[in-house]
């Protein structure tokens, strides 16, 4: 009885841990990729409910002031990126402590007071902190793959992003509250409907 409840437990939990996906949605100026999350229901001696996070793309049209909102995007999380990146890198260099993770959201808080930077407020702030959240993945992936942790080859730090490389890429997560309407548009914050 036991051994038999352990193994429909395992069973339960393995289902569960292979079905959830992480989200990661990555736009581009032709196409985008938004996380759903959807249910499944497993038949094998009862019904089961998993959530699974999938990542769609679809092919969007944007007008030519959608274009430009968008190019706005991708440049300030790059801009974001590329800020947090040499902040990291100019403490290490000093010989100061890794700079954490509210460490560098609070110096993009700041910076977007500045005048100098007071257009990053005119893109979604998801988009910036998923900037952040990249670089923080790339580098969590360095340190794992400088001590032996990660599996597989050796990768570098973390390099500034190019303005002119075709590869820029921004990400809406839940928070940002955006939705596919009825007629099949999706709805981006600060950007409208595309």
């Amino acid at each position: 009885m036991i051994s038999s409840i352990r193994s429909r437990w395992w069973a339960e939990n393995t289902l569960c841990r292979y079905f959830v996906t992480k989200t990661k949605c990555a736009c581009s100026a032709k196409v985008q990729c938004l996380p759903v999350r959807m249910v499944l229901n497993s038949v094998i001696n009862h019904c089961y409910d998993f959530g699974v996070q999938l990542r769609y793309q679809f092919r969007v049209y944007p007008t030519p002031r959608q274009q430009n909102l968008l190019a706005r995007a991708f440049g300030c999380a790059r801009v974001v990126f590329n800020d947090a990146l040499g902040a990291r890198e100019r403490s290490r260099r000093a010989g100061g402590p890794y700079l954490s993770d509210a460490e560098v959201s609070k110096a993009l808080t700041g910076a977007k007071r500045t005048p100098e930077r007071v257009w990053l407020g005119e893109v979604s702030s998801v988009v910036l902190q998923q900037a952040l959240a990249d670089l923080n993945t790339a580098y969590r992936n360095f340190f794992a793959s400088v001590t032996g942790k990660r599996k597989g080859g050796r990768i570098g730090s973390p390099r500034f992003r190019s303005g002119r490389d075709n590869r820029q890429s921004i990400r809406f997560t839940r928070n940002a509250r955006f939705q596919i309407m009825p007629g099949g548009m999706l709805r981006l914050p600060k950007i409208g409907d595309v």
